[in-house]
């Protein structure tokens, strides 16, 4: 196996080979798992895709189907721009199709291994339908090719109309609802009352998010069409998993958000799941590299974080580290401080990890976590920066100007001082100016910026601070505020360090740092 991939790829849907055997059920995905949960949001990289691939494969529902949003939003996206849609409510637009599309994936899911000859009696409309519609056994694609081409030469026909956004939602209506659906319909919910449950995901829309009144309008529609479909009771036979970026989530408005939240599993990760996600990886790299049996990994209790680090962790990384700083520290606490817990990234490490350890044996494995860690920090910030460039245009010149040469504790005045400095790179919209506060706020959303809670008192070279992505709730701003930047972000932007402390992420209500475990 490929040692720069030793412990799988970073995305979900390469990932077969380790994704099953070494999938690690937490909290947050039994809470997936309930039928109340509609919607799954995530940070990029937080494991959305492995849920829809596990899901996928749950024996629990006898039919599954899959829609992958981006495969037709860009062309969706062209079309509506194409055409000068503005006047189109966008929102109740996409609602409308969003409810179809998760109907017809159903629909799909019960005959896609049928035959013709299988739809007399109860099934025959769905048959029926799909066939007169050409989406039997068709992806969703073919569905919205239909709908987008339909829409745009009815958009060019009535353009420059008054009524223009209402004649669309009355001919969507028409091209959607037709008696023929609605036959359909009531047989797909007859059948699945009867028979068995059926699924159907919706996996992230985009890779990259967009500050664009269309991609939002596309997802709050999304959001929409979900709660319409709960609320009329289909959760009764149809379970719907929709996957939401985090990173937008916070940053949709809608007056229907608290009947929203009541579905949603916001997912994070304790460093004691990433922890036995890491080990059971590691010890199945093992296994296909025939190091040890498979008896020897069945023999592990992977549920159990302590037996999993004391048999598989413990047995084969360093206990402690000897940090930048000079400082001893425990290892697995080093490695899950310069990382935002992330299931991606920390694949990303130990894989870079396994490669340096391989290349430079004789420099021992201390030396390659702490180069592999440094390795792979850059594409992580990266990687945050592009996700988050559709809140803050210019962000990373703004974080350059502002922090570049700071150190890594700043108060509250330092920080509206340093944000100033990149007035020039504020990129005002309408109706939407940026002050320093805004920003600071959106800095502390994307984990650039946490806040500092104290020394520890057993260990005075322990900074405690906290972060959004492990204390989401417990963040105030305020001129007395103390800011520490996070460690994943000392090399890119040449953070100055604070003579003899380090930064430690601890968790919303503890009061140690080591009980970030």
């Amino acid at each position: 196996m490929d040692s720069e991939r030793s412990l799988g790829y970073l995305d979900a849907y390469e990932d077969g080979v380790f994704l099953s055997p070494c999938f690690i059920e937490t909290i947050c995905y039994e809470k997936a798992l309930s039928p109340a949960t509609n919607y799954i949001c995530g940070r990029r990289g937080t494991g959305k895709s492995a849920i829809v691939l596990r899901l996928m494969s749950d024996k629990r529902f006898k039919y599954h189907d899959e829609v992958k949003g981006h495969e037709f939003y860009q062309q969706l996206l062209i079309e509506l721009k194409s055409q000068n849609a503005a006047e189109i409510n966008k929102r109740f637009f996409f609602q409308r199709v969003w409810k179809h599309l998760i109907l017809v994936a159903a629909m799909n899911a019960i005959v896609k291994d049928m035959k013709d000859t299988d739809f007399a009696g109860q099934l025959s409309p769905i048959y029926e339908y799909l066939k007169a519609n050409r989406y039997f056994n068709k992806r969703p694609l073919t569905l919205w090719q239909k709908i987008i081409a339909s829409t745009s030469s009815f958009i060019r026909k009535y353009r420059g109309k008054s009524d223009l956004s209402n004649m669309v939602l009355t001919y969507l209506t028409e091209l959607l609802e037709s008696n023929q659906f609605i036959d359909a319909e009531a047989a797909l919910k007859a059948h699945l009352s009867k028979e068995s449950k059926c699924l159907v995901v919706v996996d992230t829309i985009m890779d990259q998010f967009e500050r664009d009144e269309v991609f939002v309008a596309c997802v709050e529609g999304l959001l929409m069409a979900v709660l319409e479909l709960t609320c009329k009771k289909y959760s009764e036979f149809l379970q719907i998993k929709c996957c939401i970026p985090g990173e937008l989530y916070n940053h949709i408005h809608l007056y229907e958000q608290s009947k929203i939240r009541d579905h949603v599993v916001e997912l994070t990760w304790k460093p004691k799941d990433l922890i036995r996600l890491l080990s059971k990886r590691y010890y199945y790299y093992l296994l296909l590299s025939k190091q040890i049996t498979q008896l020897e990994f069945d023999g592990i209790s992977w549920k159990s974080y302590n037996c999993v680090k004391e048999k598989v962790w413990d047995k084969y990384i360093p206990k402690n580290i000897t940090n930048g700083r000079n400082i001893d520290e425990p290892t697995h606490v080093y490695i899950m401080r310069h990382s935002q817990h992330t299931p991606r990234e920390l694949i990303s490490i130990f894989n870079n990890i396994m490669s340096e350890n391989e290349i430079n044996e004789r420099k021992g494995f201390s030396r390659s976590i702490i180069t592999g860690i440094h390795e792979t920090i850059g594409n992580t910030v990266r990687e945050l920066i592009i996700s988050n460039q559709f809140l803050i245009p210019n962000l990373e010149q703004i974080m350059d100007v502002s922090f570049s040469g700071k150190t890594k504790i700043m108060s509250a005045g330092e920080i509206r001082k340093a944000l100033g400095h990149s007035k020039s790179f504020w990129k005002v919209d309408a109706g939407d100016p940026f002050t320093e506060d805004i920003l600071v706020k959106h800095l502390i959303s994307i984990g650039f910026l946490g806040v500092v809670v104290g020394e520890d008192i057993e260990n005075k070279h322990v900074i405690k601070c906290k972060f959004s992505y492990m204390a989401p709730d417990a963040l105030s701003m305020g001129r007395d505020t103390q800011y520490a930047i996070h460690p994943i972000f000392y090399d890119r932007f040449n953070i100055l360090p604070v003579a003899g402390k380090v930064v430690y992420p601890i968790r919303q209500y503890a009061d140690r740092w080591d009980e970030v475990f």
